[in-house]
C-alpha cells in the first residue's frame, strides 16, 4: 500500500496556498506527509505541485482542474500499489493510529473502497482505494462528475466498505491512547479551509493526538 497527500486544490477560501500554511510551526503538507510515514507508509503528493517535491515525491494530475478526484485518478494510474491510502492536506488533526487502522481493516475486508463516516457523512479524503477503481473514476471525470463520493461509490459497486468511525473508535481504545486534552474523534476529520478554521484549531492546541508530537 502506498499513500498520497491530496494537495492540488486552489485554496480559494483560504486566500493563500493551503499546503504551505503553518500548523504547529510546520506547513500542513509536511504534517500530512509525517502522518503517513508515521503510519508506516511510503508518502507521495498527488496534484500538479512540483513545488512541493521537497516534502515528498509528487504525481502530477492528468485531469486538470477536477479537484481531489483528479489527484486520486493520477495516483491510481501510477500502478505502484493495489491499495492506496489518501489523506487531504488540510486534515492536520488526523492521527497515525487511525491511518494504521485503515491499513488493518483493508487487509481483512479487501474492499475496493474503504471510507469512514463521521456523524453519518462519508469522509472520502481519508480513505483507501484499490487500483481497480481507476476505470470507473476515469469515466466519471470524462463525464464531468468530480464528486469523489459519488464517483468512487459508483466505481466500487458492492465491493464497498462504508463504516462508522465513531463505532470503531468506541471499541478500539488503542486509537485514542495518545490523545491529550479533550480531543474528540470527530475533530480528526476537521478540514482547514479558512483562516478561521486554522485559528479555531490553534486555540485548542492542548487537544492533540500523536505518538511523536513534532516540535513547533
Amino acid at each position: 500500500m502506498n499513500a498520497y497527500v491530496l494537495a492540488g486544490g486552489r485554496s480559494t477560501r483560504m486566500g493563500r496556498d493551503k499546503a504551505l500554511v503553518a500548523y504547529r510551526g510546520r506547513p500542513l503538507v509536511e504534517r500530512a506527509v509525517h502522518l503517513l510515514r508515521e503510519a508506516g507508509l511510503e508518502a507521495w503528493i498527488a496534484g500538479s505541485r512540483p513545488d512541493l517535491q521537497s516534502f515528498a515525491p509528487f504525481v502530477p494530475d492528468r485531469y486538470r482542474e477536477c479537484g481531489p478526484l483528479g489527484g486520486i485518478e493520477a495516483a491510481l494510474s501510477t500502478g505502484k500499489s493495489e491499495w492506496n491510502l489518501f489523506l487531504a492536506v488540510d486534515m492536520p488533526l488526523m492521527t497515525a493510529a487511525f491511518l494504521r487502522y485503515l491499513k488493518e481493516r483493508v487487509s481483512i475486508t479487501e474492499a475496493y473502497a474503504t471510507i469512514p463516516t463521521m456523524a453519518g457523512r462519508p469522509m472520502p479524503l481519508c480513505a483507501v482505494y484499490h487500483c481497480e477503481l481507476l476505470g470507473g473514476i476515469r469515466r466519471a471525470l470524462d463525464s464531468g462528475e468530480y464528486r469523489v463520493v459519488r464517483a468512487v461509490m459508483e466505481a466500487a459497486g458492492s465491493n464497498l466498505d462504508l463504516f462508522s468511525a465513531e463505532a470503531v473508535i468506541a471499541v478500539r481504545k488503542d486509537l485514542t491512547k495518545n490523545c491529550k486534552g479533550a480531543t474528540l474523534a470527530h475533530r480528526w476529520f476537521k478540514n482547514v479551509n479558512t483562516t478561521a478554521d486554522l485559528a479555531q484549531i490553534v486555540e485548542r492546541e492542548g487537544d492533540f493526538c500523536g505518538e511523536k508530537q513534532e516540535e513547533a
